[in-house]
């Protein structure tokens, strides 16, 4: 072997020990950095007048599997947080069963009350009684009308938020997608674009549940569990109508 193809040799040990170091240094600086993978690199003989070693990808260890289950159970807990806060938000409006002042405890009071009035119709207090219950029910009525108005309208602004953030996350998982596509897997950048991709679809499934198809180049497919297309070549534009 000459001099030359020697010291090539060399080179290339060296540039792959060189970068093995900075993936040692970058998975030691990112263990607790949320959706970053462990770095290794995948590395093979070069054939050729001079052999050495060339390095083939930068891969990702991840275990799809987790993760897949991680953003579904992500995306039911939002899910059921939302019904629980928006019936929490119910049950003070109506109020509390126990409480003198629930639209129940009203309900049963002026029923009581207009028994009691139909047992003695003439009796004034009886049905004085039965006119104040019944100004108490109906301003309970309309106290907890105003507050489901007030909730429907909060409700309608929280959704509108949400899919202004969720159709925010697909067009950033389109550029970012189409940047993995266009990447080779040598590049220094590719494992970090994973990396933005895993986090954008963290952020997704604290809103909605998905399911995710492998597509050419390493870029993917998202859906919804009924098949509606949220990325596909460009990113889905989500809108909702409100009834009236």
């Amino acid at each position: 072997m000459s001099l030359g193809a020697a010291l090539t040799n060399a080179l290339s040990g060296l540039h792959v020990a060189t970068k093995s170091t900075e993936l040692i240094s970058s998975n030691i600086s990112n263990a607790l950095t949320p959706n970053y993978a462990k770095r290794s690199l995948a590395v093979s003989a070069r054939a050729g007048e001079h052999d050495g070693a060339t390095i083939d990808a930068i891969q990702r260890k991840e275990n799809n599997a987790i993760l897949r289950d991680l953003r579904r159970s992500t995306a039911q807990l939002s899910k059921d947080q939302t019904q629980a806060d928006f019936a929490q938000s119910l049950s003070r409006l109506t109020g509390d069963t126990t409480s003198d002042y629930s639209l129940g405890s009203r309900l049963n009071a002026f029923r009581n009350a207009i028994i009691e009035a139909a047992g003695q119709p003439d009796d004034p207090q009886r049905l004085s009684r039965a006119a104040s219950a019944a100004e108490r029910y109906a301003k309970g009525i309309s106290t907890a009308a105003q507050g489901i108005k007030e909730l429907q309208s909060q409700t309608k602004k929280s959704l509108e938020n949400d899919l202004r953030d969720v159709n925010k996350t697909l067009a950033a998982l389109q550029k970012v997608n189409n940047a993995i596509g266009s990447t080779t897997r040598k590049n220094g950048h590719y494992a970090g674009l994973l990396d933005q991709r895993d986090q954008l679809l963290a952020t997704l499934s604290d809103a909605i549940e998905f399911k995710i198809y492998d597509r050419e180049n390493g870029k993917i497919a998202v859906y919804t569990p009924e098949g509606t297309a949220l990325l596909e070549t460009r990113a889905s534009q989500i809108t909702v109508s409100h009834d009236t």
